[in-house]
Order: structure tokens, then sequence, then C-alpha cells
């Protein structure tokens, strides 16, 4: 495992800054303040995506997400390329079309895409739920999801980062923050340290998925409590030079805390960790099937599981199936 550790220098500016592992927040003016990188090689993530860090994106590499809602494949695409990086192998998923179809109809994908081995390698305990719909309208619209959602669900994304690997070595698990999006970013920031590998949240109200690379601080949060983070390096495989920028001003920035945390007016006035998980109108519901089945029609018809939550795929050491999911204080959950 590889660890990537910079140092910048920040000119005399008002910056916004939270003391995550405090609990209140304040406004400060910082002269010279000696930040440090914590979390996975940039250079290697920008081999793994295709995303340069001036915002140029590699013609013909693996991002961005191939269609509007393959962004949950694209961040695996993106965690699997990283781990052969890793590991000094080429990459095992090199292009969009990697990801699956063109046309974004399950019935058109081929043996060798990740959309490909969702539907036939990772289907679920209990699964699959019974589809309603076909095609691009197909609910579940990936058969190794959990819910009916309209993309892939957290379960999904967590399970084929693991799948796809090469080695094996990674081990992803969602992570479910019963907190606040300060509280979640903090304990992901630990993640990012602890493993120098990326985390995949899911943003704006669980309407997307980013990557998050890692963080810029004032020290290393897994020893100081009192670190304070200030910006993060966001991957973002939404392709806004086709569909319009959303979420963050390209494919790759470098968000400062306060806008992951408080912004409500990025491109498209949208959210980044702002929000919690929402069903969005029905487009992502808590899960119909398992241990963690809650919502109407379940057997927990009053709970909820990703629903008012903030939910972060993180790399982990547990030895656990990433059917699993942990929750805050790294616990594993056996009910919603």
């Amino acid at each position: 495992m590889k660890s990537y550790v910079t140092a910048i220098t920040t000119s005399l500016v008002l910056i916004s800054s939270f003391l995550i592992g405090g609990i209140a927040s304040a406004h400060a003016t910082f002269s010279h303040a000696q930040l440090h990188y914590y979390g996975a090689n940039l250079q290697d993530v920008v081999r793994a995506t295709g995303v340069h860090l001036d915002g140029n994106v590699d013609p013909n590499g693996p991002w961005p997400q191939f269609t509007p809602n393959y962004c949950f494949v694209a961040v695996v695409q993106a965690v699997v390329n990283y781990d052969d990086i890793l590991q000094g192998l080429p990459l095992r998923y090199p292009h969009q079309s990697d990801q699956g179809p063109a046309s974004g109809n399950p019935n058109d994908e081929q043996v060798g895409q990740i959309l490909w081995d969702m539907d036939h390698r990772m289907i679920p305990p209990g699964g699959p739920l019974v589809a309603k719909g076909s095609g691009l309208s197909r609910r579940p619209f990936t058969l190794g999801n959990i819910a009916y959602d309209f993309g892939g669900d957290p379960r999904i994304q967590a399970f084929a980062s693991n799948y796809e690997a090469p080695t094996g070595e990674m081990k992803y698990h969602e992570h479910i923050y019963h907190t606040t999006a300060a509280a979640a970013t903090w304990d992901m920031a630990k993640a990012l340290a602890r493993y120098s590998r990326p985390v995949l949240v899911l943003a704006n109200h669980a309407e997307h998925t980013v990557l998050v690379a890692g963080f810029w601080a004032t020290a290393n949060p897994l020893t100081e409590p009192d670190a304070q983070i200030r910006s993060l390096a966001v991957f973002n495989p939404w392709n806004s030079a086709l569909w319009r920028q959303y979420i963050t001003t390209g494919s790759y920035q470098q968000v400062s805390l306060d806008d992951w945390l408080n912004a409500t007016d990025l491109p498209r006035h949208t959210t980044l960790l702002n929000l919690p998980y929402a069903s969005n109108g029905g487009l992502d519901p808590d899960p119909s099937i398992g241990i963690y089945q809650t919502g109407p029609g379940t057997k927990n018809p009053n709970q909820t599981h990703w629903i008012g939550n903030f939910v972060i795929i993180e790399p982990d050491t547990h030895p656990q199936s990433a059917n699993f999911a942990f929750d805050e204080n790294n616990r594993l959950m056996l009910q919603p």
C-alpha cells in the first residue's frame, strides 16, 4: 500500500474552517498555514479515472460515466483500477465501454462489462428482486441491488468494489452514519488517512456518487484530535461536457470543507454532503430484501436503513462480506 502525503502553503486568505473534532465551527484568518495531504495517491487516481487535476479528461479513458445513471459503475471502475495500479498491474477497466452498454439498457450488456457482472455474478442473498419494468426502466436497474433503485444502491457499489478487485486485498463496506455530515466527514477522513485508498460518497442526498481521494488538513486526524480539515480532493464521474455541470465544476475539484458541508448553490443548486440519503421520489428507496429491509411492505415497515443517514463506502479490515454494513462506531450492523 502506498501513502501519499504532500504539503502546500496557503497565502494570507480568509477561509472557512471547521474544527470537526470538536463541536463548533468558526471563521479564521490563517497566515502561511502548513497543510498536509492525506489519502490516496492523486496521480494514481488520475490514472485510474483518466481525470487530470487541471480538469482535463483523457479521451477514450475510464471516465466519465458512460450514461446518466452509470455513476455507480464508474466509481467502482475507478477503485478497481486504483487497486490494479497499487499491484503493478495494467488497468482492468481502462475505457468507458467497460462500464456497460452505451445505450444504458441492461439488455445490451456484454460479458466483461462491470454492469454485466453486477447482473449475473453479484446477486444478493435472497435475490434478485422481482424486476418491475424492463430495459432502461427496469427496477432494480441492476439485479445486484437490494433496493428498487434507479441506478446502483450502496450495497452493490461496496460489493462490486471487492468482487472486481483482482487480488482480493480490497475490503470495502458501507459505513452508515446516523450522526451529522461533519461527524461522518471526520470519520471518512480518518479512513482515508489510515488506508490511503479512495472512498465513495453518496452525495446530493444519494442522487449521485462521487469519489473522494483525500483531503488537506493541519494535521493527521488519526493522531491529532484537534486537526482541522480544509478541503477535499473530489473526483466526479458526471459528464459535464455533455450534460452540464453537476455538483462540482468539472470532473475534478478541490472542494473547501465549507462547500462540502454547507453549500446549496453548487452547479444546478445541488449539495455535496449537506443532506442525508433520501428516497428522491422513490428513485433511491431503502432495501426491500435481506436483514436491512425497511419501509412499507417489508419486515420493518416503520424503520429506515439508508434514508435519513449519511452513507460512505470506505476501505476497512472487516472480514465480513460487503453484504454487511457498519455504523458510525465501526460496529457490524445486524439489523436496520
